[in-house]
């Protein structure tokens, strides 16, 4: 994807949190390098989303969380020059992955490196806040079941 497009981001967001929500009650989990926690369903919902965002092909890159360091300097100049996507697959992934309702899924949209839009979703009570031209939405998906 090369331009924002609320719609279509909600779906993605919705259906991240059904990722997030299959691993909910016992998400397997590791530390990183730098000692904080990833979880499957950190990986899992990167991956999802990479498979929308991630095509340096069309000059569209995805500068994630959990495979940025994977990156090159190059993918990482060019990203800084074009379509990014910059997403943070649990935001809170601490809180996640204890069971505690404080997290999130978080999207932004960058072009030429400056961030136009975001989005972030609130699945513990299905609340998503979303930015288009300047204005900010806010949808109700319903709680977590």
């Amino acid at each position: 994807m090369k331009e924002w497009n609320k719609e279509k981001i909600i779906d993605l967001l919705i259906q991240s949190r059904k990722t997030a929500l299959e691993y909910y009650d016992s998400p397997d989990m590791e530390l990183k390098k730098d000692k904080s926690i990833v979880t499957v369903a950190d990986k899992a919902i990167e991956s999802l989303l990479a498979v929308h965002f991630d095509k340096p092909e069309n000059g569209s890159y995805l500068i994630g969380e959990e495979t940025v360091f994977q990156k090159n300097e190059e993918y990482i100049r060019n990203a800084l020059n074009e379509t990014t996507w910059i997403v943070d697959p649990i935001d809170g992934t601490a809180p996640y992955s204890h069971h505690i309702p404080t997290w999130g899924i978080s999207i932004a949209f960058m072009k030429n490196g400056i961030i136009e839009e975001g989005a972030i979703f609130l699945p513990p009570t299905g609340e998503i806040f979303i930015s288009e031209e300047n204005t900010v939405y806010y949808k109700s998906c319903g709680s977590n079941p």
